[in-house]
């Protein structure tokens, strides 16, 4: 069944499922169209049909709250086991490995975390509360390899100084300078939140464009800055946390293994919340974003 969906100017639209995510010109005002993920997109911009649910509505609870509450998800039962277990495979497989396997064990980890990610931003948008299901190695390329390729794309585009920097350095011969990194990082706290949303809602690459990006950024301006200063501040954690696990595990004595894990539990915890308030910031705002028309 074709997904229909209407362009601003007021031309209905369709487009085959395979389409879902993906980004159309419309043949009357050549506008840029975003093709709904599920039909209860499309005919919820389309008014509703019977025997269709449309997506939950937005929470009567204030954007604040809902914040606030998001640091309190992790950590019902399920929440933790996930945690623990998310934890443990992520740091079983960055150990594991010889020569090549080792390459494709760490790659395996990164896309198991990454993938994760993304359906918990998902899964908040759509407006559950539970955490998902951790991701399903026995359909490893959809459920992990997949959402890395797109996470590799918002890592570049939120990335971009970072590797402009680094190749003017090599270019010059000058050594990097360690201060300049963490001003560097705001540019990928501004463009990060917001590009991991649109992948998530959309679940597609061309997701990261600035186009698509951007403009949602400057609809929502507070809240989008308020998930820039969430990541920043885990992503500044992260860069004093992991480079010291080594000292920290020689004068507690739990060990390499243990202190990594702990790192990463800790770690998964803070991308938990932030992945929820991304989630439930479009659930919110989505109107305003307009990713979906206004509805």
């Amino acid at each position: 069944m074709p997904i229909r969906m209407t362009c601003k100017c007021g031309k209905r639209l369709s487009a085959p499922d395979e389409a879902a995510g993906h980004l159309v010109k419309c043949p009357a005002c050549a506008e840029i169209v975003s093709v709904p993920i599920h039909a209860a997109e499309a005919l919820a911009a389309l008014g509703g049909h019977e025997g269709i649910s449309a997506p939950k509505p937005p929470p009567t609870r204030p954007f604040m709250l809902e914040v606030v509450l998001a640091f309190f998800c992790p950590l019902t039962f399920r929440g933790i086991v996930t945690l623990v277990l998310g934890a443990f495979i992520y740091t079983v497989l960055s150990f594991i490995g010889l020569g090549f396997l080792t390459f494709l064990t760490h790659v395996f980890a990164v896309g198991f975390l990454l993938a994760y990610f993304l359906n918990m931003v998902q899964t908040a948008a759509g407006g559950q509360r539970k955490l998902p299901e951790l991701p399903d190695f026995l359909d490893a390329y959809q459920e992990i390899l997949k959402p890395l390729f797109w996470m590799l794309g918002v890592n570049l585009f939120a990335g971009l100084p970072h590797l402009v920097y680094v190749l003017w350095t090599l270019h010059t011969g000058r050594e990097p300078d360690p201060a300049v990194f963490p001003i560097l990082g705001i540019w990928s706290a501004l463009y990060f939140p917001m590009a991991t949303m649109a992948v998530a809602i959309w679940r597609n690459v061309t997701a990261v464009s600035p186009h698509v990006v951007i403009p949602a950024f400057l609809r929502i301006p507070g809240q989008a800055a308020l998930l820039s200063v969430m990541f920043y501040l885990i992503l500044l954690g992260m860069w004093y946390a992991l480079p010291n696990t080594a000292a920290f595990a020689q004068r507690t004595g739990l060990g390499t293994f243990m202190t990594i894990y702990l790192t990463v539990i800790v770690s998964f915890y803070f991308l938990c919340v932030l992945a929820r308030v991304i989630g439930i910031t479009h659930w919110i705002y989505r109107k305003e974003i307009g990713w979906f028309g206004k509805t």
